[in-house]
């Protein structure tokens, strides 16, 4: 549409504004991922070596750069190595299993009363059951459209994440006690 309405050069700079947007997306969730990956590294979800080296933080920077280099790496490969249509199906199933494993976590959470939930939601569980029928929704029609390729990484991605959480060693959670705030 762009191309008919505008000419080739109007495509171009659309399609390279398009490519940079998400290759500045891959930058945001480089920077969440690590973090995300460092903290699992600090609750001994991997095996030791692998957590001590999740756990490192860069004396000047302040940032898990171990984390960062183990996502940006493989993200800045795939940014220069596939087209943008695959790049962004990729980013947006990504994020969308993010939102989905989150949904599913708070709700699996607010279940288990020995945890003190300091944050009450307004109209819960309300809002975790509409995003997570929203993720799912879209995660489907974009799936119907996709090809094995698509179900094979998701797929993958979901055996090797229940392997690593049914192989890790289970440990005791302490009790929290909620506080009462003034004391």
């Amino acid at each position: 549409m762009v191309s008919q309405l505008g000419g080739p050069t109007l495509a171009r700079v659309v399609s390279g504004a398009i490519y940079l947007s998400v290759f500045n997306a891959i930058i945001a969730i480089v920077a969440q991922f690590s973090r995300m990956m460092f903290s699992s590294g600090r609750d001994g979800f991997w095996l030791p070596q692998v957590n001590r080296a999740l756990k490192i933080i860069h004396p000047r920077f302040g940032t898990p750069w171990i984390a960062t280099l183990l996502f940006g790496i493989p993200s800045a490969l795939l940014a220069f190595c596939s087209n943008l249509g695959d790049l962004t199906s990729f980013t947006v199933i990504l994020l969308l299993l993010v939102y989905i494993i989150m949904a599913v976590a708070a709700l699996i959470s607010r279940r288990r009363v020995r945890f003190h939930h300091p944050y009450l939601m307004p109209l819960w569980p309300l809002p975790v059951a509409i995003a997570l029928i929203g993720c799912l929704y879209v995660l489907w029609t974009i799936l119907i459209a996709s090809s094995l390729k698509d179900f094979i990484i998701i797929a993958g991605i979901l055996c090797f994440g229940l392997l690593l959480s049914y192989m890790r060693p289970r440990q005791a959670i302490p009790h929290v006690e909620p506080s009462i705030e003034g004391e």
